[in-house]
């Protein structure tokens, strides 16, 4: 959780960076952070643009295995895979 104040900038040559600033609903400046999603039955740590569209993404799927990812279609086939090779 301590990395998540840099992962977007540190994959910034990688993924495209979102910026780090977002309007909040009274419309003051707030710092963009990640937030709790759920995909395919999995917890993922999401952190989205402006548009409420995901841009970034981590999650554990098992305790020896990380996913970083931007597109949640690359989650879901990710998935598909280590099920298919009996790694999940």
């Amino acid at each position: 959780l301590t990395w998540e104040s840099t992962i977007n900038a540190d994959f910034a040559p990688i993924y495209a960076r979102v910026p780090d600033l977002t309007l909040g609903a009274d419309g003051i400046p707030t710092r963009r952070g990640f937030s709790d999603i759920v995909m395919r039955n999995y917890d993922v740590r999401a952190l989205k643009d402006d548009a409420g569209n995901v841009v970034l993404y981590y999650s554990f799927p098992t305790r020896n295995l990380l996913v970083i990812g931007e597109s949640p279609y690359t989650f879901t086939e990710l998935l598909s895979r280590l099920q298919a090779q009996k790694r999940l």
